[in-house]
């Protein structure tokens, strides 16, 4: 054993006047403490001191840690460095003058008997065989329920080993079936080992080990691990039992993954066997703000919805989806929204001041925070949205635009309704109301939160609900507003027209409004 010195006291003589010695302090390897008042005990450490040979050298180096030993006297303390070995020629200390010493071999025979040498014992590979679990991406210490060990000393006398941990909590681990075959590790090999696992219905499985482990879904399973170890030199052995809990993680897979898609449009990717805690990271070149949504009713299903901006433009595109170690890729096609050009015009003073990148910059930071304080679904999935508002469409989304003829064009993010005044204003579907603000360009706003990361949008309303606030929940159809003119509108002639801008965004993307009144928010 080879260990770094600490002196609590250094002197430069090493005479002891062992009267003086009231109690010894021993700090082994391991940290733990040993106090000895018993004048046999004291005596035998300092006969055991000044007994010791003189060294040249130390008999090993000696850069990691020893026992700690110290000599409370009644004037003073003095500490050593005690480096012991399960070996009676192979003990010696060094005193607190920096000399070595090799301690005699009866000396060291009766120290090695002693309780404070276990961890001597137990760092020489006499202790109970580590078990080791090993997951996809780690190596845990699988601490047994129970145990007994026996193994022994120098001087022949059968020691109970009892230092090792025992499990005071269930412990659970993840096992990849398709990563590694057997994951349980013991340090030595038992000569017997008996597994068996029982699910969670209390049924004793037929398979005996991990290799033939075979489930459809994710499951959790109790594994049960007897182990028996036999005679081996100076360890006599014996028996421990294991008992944890084991996730069998069955590899995430991508199910009939759609091939086409149109820009504007959300676009849902159904993984089978992905776990609540295996998060899927979505590498591409789309303009998409990908979410993960809730899992299906036997917790095996999982979806990831991909709201495409109406901005991508048509072309072949590589999607990465990676979940933890694992990745997949395929190639999605998308279809561009129409370049036919769509002219209108508005106030040219309010439009060229929308187009400021601080107003797009403030408008982006008000979006990500709305998105950010999403609160709990308030729909069901599936169930259809509806208009906010009986009256034509002006222009519908993804309308190719030029307003007053200032470049660039654009690619409209919103379904535009025309009114008249005092039209009623309807929630689409069923939320909380997060938002209830104005400012110059989109005038009177009311957005809704719907869960699942969905917000619907009401801009340049002309008057709010006197009956609506921030924080209530309104059914569809609710009135939250009124038609009438404000914000940035569009004119006929040089008179402001009435409109609603109706917009839906998904994670910070606006798609299009049609494809909730077609189908909702459907991830079948």
């Amino acid at each position: 054993m080879v260990f770094i010195v600490y002196f609590v006291v250094t002197l430069s003589g090493t005479d002891i006047d062992a009267d003086k010695v009231k109690t010894v302090s021993v700090v082994d390897t391991q940290g733990k403490d040993y106090v000895f008042t018993e004048r046999e005990d004291v005596d035998f450490y300092v006969d055991m001191y000044l007994n010791a040979a003189p060294l040249a050298a130390p008999l090993r180096e000696t850069e990691s840690e020893g026992y700690t030993v110290t000599f409370n006297k009644t004037d003073e303390d003095i500490s050593f460095i005690l480096y012991p070995e399960v070996n009676t020629n192979g003990c010696f200390i060094k005193k607190n003058n920096g000399e070595y010493a090799s301690i005699l071999s009866d000396y060291a025979k009766t120290l090695l008997q002693r309780e404070e040498s276990a961890a001597v014992y137990k760092e020489a590979g006499y202790s109970l065989p580590t078990l080791v679990f090993t997951s996809s991406t780690e190596k845990i210490q699988v601490l047994p329920k129970e145990y007994t060990w026996e193994y022994q000393d120098i001087a022949g006398n059968t020691v109970s080993y009892t230092d090792s941990d025992t499990a005071t909590e269930a412990q659970r681990f993840n096992y990849d079936f398709k990563v590694i075959d057997n994951p349980i590790d013991f340090s030595v090999e038992p000569a017997e080992c008996i597994l068996s696992f029982t699910d969670s219905d209390g049924n004793v499985l037929q398979e005996k080990d991990f290799a033939t482990l075979y489930r459809t879904s994710d499951t959790v399973l109790t594994a049960r691990l007897e182990a028996h170890w036999s005679l081996s030199g100076k360890v006599q052995g014996g028996s421990a039992v294991y008992e944890f809990e084991v996730f069998y993680d069955v590899r995430p897979e991508l199910i009939n993954p759609p091939v086409e898609a149109t820009a504007g449009r959300v676009v849902y990717f159904t993984f089978r066997h992905l776990s609540a805690d295996e998060k899927v990271e979505i590498s591409t070149q789309l303009i998409s703000s990908p979410i993960s949504l809730t899992f299906g009713e036997n917790d095996d299903y999982a979806c990831v919805a991909l709201p495409l901006s109406v901005a991508n433009a048509a072309g072949d595109y590589s999607l990465t989806f990676k979940i933890g170690e694992v990745s997949e890729e395929i190639t999605l096609s998308v279809k561009g929204a129409s370049d036919a050009l769509n002219r209108a015009r508005m106030d040219t003073e309010l439009y060229i001041m929308s187009q400021t990148p601080d107003r797009i910059e403030a408008y982006k930071t008000l979006l990500a925070e709305l998105h950010e304080n999403g609160g709990e679904a308030m729909i069901d999935m599936g169930s259809k949205f509806s208009p906010p508002t009986d009256n034509e469409v002006l222009y519908d989304f993804g309308t190719y635009m030029s307003v007053n003829d200032v470049v660039p064009y654009f690619y409209l993010e919103s379904i535009d309704y025309s009114v008249n005044e005092g039209d009623s204003i309807k929630a689409s579907k069923r939320g909380v109301i997060i938002y209830m603000g104005e400012d110059e360009i989109n005038g009177k706003m009311v957005v809704i939160d719907h869960g699942y990361g969905i917000l619907s949008h009401y801009y340049n309303i002309g008057d709010f609900s006197d009956t609506k606030q921030v924080g209530d929940t309104v059914q569809e159809g609710e009135i939250i507003g009124s038609g009438g003119v404000s914000g940035m509108t569009y004119k006929e002639g040089e008179h402001a027209k009435p409109m609603l801008r109706f917009a839906v965004s998904v994670n910070g993307t606006f798609v299009d409004p049609n494809q909730f009144y077609e189908s909702g928010f459907d991830t079948e």
